[in-house]
């Protein structure tokens, strides 16, 4: 990724005040210093710092990749494998729990390395957060700038080459331009639409373009009205979205049975990753969480089986004071955005933060295990 010289100097100042002053820096004097709010926009936009309460900024990984400092790179990446390495041997110990306090992790590392600065355990612990292979759920102080414990994620055990896990990390959130293209299958290709052939067949959506002048649209119901708007919003953040409407039940072809239904589907190409979306005015019920799960192993298997596509079960209520997500059984975390949460992404929108619904998405409940990180 390539800076201007002023983003660059304005990473380099939010770094100095977490590393040295420990904490986040204020937007109003960033503003006075460089003139130059659109570089600020732009380093959050592009995942390099993240915003507080929208005056205020901690930098993130990428920021420690673009700062042109080695000696601060190379303490991250350091930092991180450490983490790393530490999660690892305490999931591969058997031990019933999986989430550690950072004093229980800073005892475990200096078990395994002898002398670890404290300092290595905080910074690792603050970056694992965006490494999603190795940890799904976390809390953090106060301030934000440092974790106060962290779940791992299972996924860890897949996790081959734990040296090379910065560095993998920002080939996805960096690439290179040279980098050469590999061919796809469609499931990967176009994700948003190996996904609608389940939900409607190629004859019929050439049908419903080509020969539009013959189909008669439905007037909305005021149901549907809030999944077209619920679509407008997935929109707004990137996300290109298809409002099912009619099409929205799977259904066996040789029977007619209705399998399970989705209000919504959209897609993220870069992050290999769909969402499949229930919509409901009133407070979810249980059943409307077990269709979800239902659709989405469907989804799964008969559309990404074979592929690295990760499908998220989110439900979208107008319900007020929901909790951030459903957990069956105590496991598998489905997201919920009530009325609060979207009315909080909308304010996400308007201060360029698109980036937080990602990290909604995959962290709702950082007493929970998101879905998509389990699969």
């Amino acid at each position: 990724m390539r800076l201007t010289e002023v983003e660059v100097q304005i990473v380099k100042e939010v770094l100095r005040g977490f590393l040295a002053e420990k904490g986040p820096t204020l937007k109003r004097p960033l503003v006075t210093q460089f003139r130059d709010p659109e570089a600020l926009a732009h380093l959050v936009q592009s995942n390099v710092l993240e915003v507080l309460d929208q005056r205020s900024y901690l930098p993130k990984a990428l920021a420690f990749h673009c700062c042109g400092e080695p000696d601060t790179l190379r303490a991250a990446k350091q930092a991180v494998q450490v983490i790393a390495h530490v999660l690892q041997n305490l999931f591969d110990e058997g031990l019933e729990k999986t989430q550690f306090s950072s004093f229980e992790i800073e005892a475990h590392a200096r078990k395994m390395y002898g002398e670890v600065e404290r300092e290595t355990i905080k910074l690792g612990l603050y970056l694992a957060r965006e490494f999603h292979e190795i940890v799904c759920g976390w809390g953090m102080n106060p301030q934000n700038t440092e974790v106060t414990f962290v779940t791992i994620n299972e996924y860890i055990v897949t996790v081959k080459d734990i040296d090379g896990i910065w560095d993998d990390h920002m080939r996805q959130y960096s690439p290179r331009a040279e980098e050469p293209v590999q061919p796809v299958s469609l499931s990967e290709r176009n994700i948003l639409l190996a996904a609608l052939r389940l939900f409607c067949r190629d004859a019929e959506m050439e049908n419903l373009l080509v020969n539009a002048h013959n189909i008669k649209a439905p007037r909305l119901s005021v149901g549907a009205g809030f999944e077209l708007h619920v679509g407008w919003l997935l929109g707004l953040f990137g996300l290109p979205t298809v409002a099912l409407g009619k099409y929205e039940h799977i259904v066996a072809p040789e029977t007619n049975v209705r399998r399970a239904s989705v209000d919504i589907l959209a897609s993220d190409g870069n992050r290999k990753l769909l969402l499949v979306v229930a919509c409901t005015l009133n407070p979810p019920k249980a059943e409307d969480f077990g269709n979800l799960r239902n659709a989405r192993e469907i989804v799964l298997r008969e559309a990404f089986a074979g592929t690295d596509v990760r499908v998220v079960p989110v439900l979208f209520t107008a319900a007020m004071g929901c909790a951030p997500c459903d957990r069956e059984g105590g496991g598998d975390c489905v997201p919920i955005v009530d009325a609060d949460k979207m009315k909080e992404l909308l304010g996400f929108l308007r201060d360029g933060q698109e980036t937080r619904l990602f990290e909604f998405l995959a962290n709702p409940d950082p007493n929970a295990l998101p879905y998509f990180l389990l699969h």
